[in-house]
């Protein structure tokens, strides 16, 4: 049987489709459903899709965004052109068993992927792979893979004692803290209290100096709310009727995750965090997850990863893949975005696409 292949977008008419193919797969997460790429529709100009392949009981899938290259300030006459990411968080193709079991396989998936992009114009693509699932490893043979930071994860596994013996020292010193502070942990309401999570959110981000793409609008929010239902949680610590911090959690499958949090610094010595992480372990458990990824850093050994890092001693490491599709086109684009920046600019060498690279690059 030969391979056959199929582009799905997250229309309600695809939608089925695309989600059927990610249970289909050995470790479905959130991170590959239609919804949560959807969302990032909101945030630029995008298309979110799943390309599919499959062949006898064989079966692989890669979501990802297609970015028009036009829409780059650099960009003065029309490309048509467009490149390849992963929505933000991490994914990257994974394959069921069977195909895991054929190498041949996966080289005609990547095969397959190559072909339709070439087709469609789409340059090169950006790949954050799943630092829990390992699906770096059978693209290693297909592309460039390099290695990134660590992330942080925490088994859930056993009583919420066993959960808190995890912790660092100080960590729990932070949590019992909070608990004598009565703060209290509630769900936030996405539709009467989201304009206090993006909000405070928005000036923690401010507080950070983060890069613009964290500036997430509200409509994202939003759309990650009608995508995902009840897997996306909104978790605040309040003192009295003062929002302390809030966060947002991804739920679905074995694996949850932290994905956005914010924090009021008038309110941080009542250490809110540390009983909001807490708390949601424990919903993320009662929801049938067994692990909880906390993630990384903003900038490698910051004091977030630091942070996360009290919760548990359990860390892997997340890996990058790059590939180039149309060498030509990768290099023109790049010229142009050099003669934008100008002569003395070089911008940053290790971000991909180099045209890519942020105006405070270099």
């Amino acid at each position: 049987m030969a391979l056959e292949a199929r582009i799905l977008d997250a229309s309600p008419a695809n939608a089925g489709k695309w989600e059927q193919a990610v249970v289909s797969v050995p470790a479905p997460d959130v991170y590959f459903l239609p919804g949560y790429a959807a969302a990032y529709e909101q945030v630029e100009s995008c298309r979110a899709l799943c390309f599919i392949a499959w062949e006898a009981d064989r079966l692989g899938i890669n979501v990802f965004l297609a970015r028009p290259v036009d829409d780059l300030p650099f960009a003065i006459e029309s490309t048509g052109l467009w490149d390849a990411v992963t929505p933000y968080g991490y994914g990257g193709p994974v394959f069921n068993r069977e195909a895991l079991e054929d190498p041949g396989f996966v080289g005609r998936f990547f095969q397959a992927f190559a072909d339709h992009c070439r087709r469609e114009g789409i340059v090169d693509w950006f790949v954050r792979f799943h630092p829990l699932l390992w699906n770096h490893l059978p693209c290693e043979k297909y592309m460039e893979v390099i290695e990134g930071g660590p992330t942080v994860f925490l088994n859930l596994e056993g009583t919420p004692e066993r959960i808190a013996a995890e912790f660092s020292s100080p960590c729990r010193r932070n949590l019992n803290k909070a608990m004598d502070a009565g703060l209290e942990i509630r769900p936030m309401s996405v539709d009467k209290e989201l304009d206090a999570f993006v909000d405070l959110y928005h000036r923690t981000m401010e507080r950070a100096g983060a890069n613009a793409t964290y500036f997430f609008p509200r409509s994202y929010f939003e759309a990650m709310r009608k995508g995902l239902g009840g897997k996306m949680i909104l978790l605040g610590a309040f003192a009295g009727d003062r929002l302390a911090c809030c966060a947002m959690f991804l739920l679905g499958g074995r694996i949850a995750h932290y994905h956005l949090g914010a924090s009021n610094p008038d309110l941080l010595h009542l250490r809110p965090n540390n009983l909001l992480f807490y708390r949601s372990f424990l919903l993320a458990k009662e929801n049938g997850a067994s692990l909880f990824h906390l993630g990384g850093g903003y900038r490698g050994e910051d004091s977030l990863l630091r942070f996360k890092r009290g919760f548990s001693r359990s860390s892997s490491r997340f890996f990058m893949g790059r590939a180039v599709f149309l060498p030509k086109e990768y290099e023109k684009l790049t010229a142009m975005w050099r003669t934008y920046r100008g002569a003395d600019h070089g911008g940053d060498q290790a971000y991909f696409p180099i045209y890519r690279s942020p105006e405070d690059a270099g």
